[in-house]
């Protein structure tokens, strides 16, 4: 390294460079399956290619008939609006596209871009402090980044990986025979993905109060699985910020034809990883005729009203947080 009038590093110093980035850009083509405008406010009367759709009952018209259990039918397959939970509309309003390919089944064409953005840079000098001393440090920089799209329109899911990076390396020679090593070290890294709009104030503020409103820097993840629908597809995953510290001592002696060592070296972790999603799934169960269960019923008038058949709780489903500190010393010998 040499800076005219500043500094001659000929022959001691030494650096190198790196950078590199990536843009991508990638289309995607994908058909999903959808309600239409009408199915959300409520009338079920067709599928969605065009055909009288199977029949619906009131869950909450249950009774006894000689002794088994009926329901009353929704006139014309209507669920009421006054039954419509607010905050299944609200869901359905804000997630569903509502331009669609009429009388088909995969009815949402879907040609969002998936973007892609890499930033990495790795940067190392070398210097000769003496003829019996050489140092050398690195700093690794990594941004990774990627945003592509999940099943319906206004859902993305954001990727990252953040890398920080550190090592220092001295080598001091006592004798040709006698040589110490010191090495130090750092990281730091930090990756998940999750989603990137920001939607739960729209379930809340219609009346869903009773779920967290953020995990980590993302949105509470709360999908409605509508059997036979695309949904959202929800969910987060981040690991970290992990670190890394290290640092180790080696001394070597050289004594004929033996080879002494002698060293310790130093670890210390911190890990975090959590994840977290919930699920409440609808199917046709609650709006079917008791009698006939298979042939009646549909998922989207259980979403309408507000009844699931299974669900996940609003809960952390894995979250690790450990400190481990590693330490240790080594001896050896070896007859060369």
């Amino acid at each position: 390294m040499l800076v005219p009038k500043l500094y001659n590093g000929k022959n001691r110093t030494f650096w190198f460079f790196n950078y590199e980035g990536l843009r991508q850009r990638q289309g995607n083509t994908n058909f999903h399956t959808v309600p239409t405008p009408a199915m959300v406010a409520g009338d079920l009367s067709k599928d969605l290619t065009g055909n009288p759709a199977p029949q619906i009952f009131n869950p909450y018209s249950a009774h006894e008939v000689n002794g088994v259990l009926v329901r009353d039918a929704f006139a014309g397959n209507i669920v009421p609006t006054d039954l419509i939970k607010p905050y299944s509309k609200a869901y359905a309003e804000y997630w569903f596209p509502t331009v669609l390919i009429p009388n088909s089944t995969s009815n949402f064409l879907d040609t969002r871009t998936t973007a892609r953005t890499d930033d990495q840079i790795n940067v190392r000098i070398d210097q000769k402090i003496s003829d019996k001393n050489n140092l050398y440090g690195r700093v690794s920089w990594s941004d990774l980044d990627q945003d592509s799209p999940a099943t319906l329109p206004k859902a993305f899911s954001s990727d990252f990986n953040k890398y920080r990076g550190v090592a220092l390396n001295d080598t001091h020679l006592f004798s040709p025979t006698t040589i110490l090593t010191l090495k130090a070290g750092y990281l730091r890294n930090n990756l998940g993905i999750g989603p990137t709009e920001h939607f739960i104030d729209v379930y809340r503020n219609a009346g869903l109060t009773n779920t967290p409103k953020n995990f980590r820097n993302f949105d509470y993840p709360i999908n409605f699985g509508i059997s036979g629908f695309a949904g959202p597809d929800l969910g987060n995953l981040v690991n970290g910020p992990d670190f890394v510290y290290q640092g180790s001592a080696m001394l070597t002696k050289i004594i004929g034809r033996h080879t002494f060592t002698a060293g310790y070296d130093y670890t210390r972790l911190r890990i975090f990883h959590d994840s977290v999603f919930s699920t409440f799934n609808y199917d046709n169960v609650p709006t079917a005729d008791p009698q006939n269960v298979s042939s009646t019923g549909q998922s989207m008038a259980s979403f309408l009203l507000g009844l699931p058949s299974t669900a996940t709780k609003p809960t952390w489903i894995s979250a690790t947080i450990f400190t481990i500190s590693i330490c240790k010393t080594t001896s050896r010998s070896q007859t060369n």
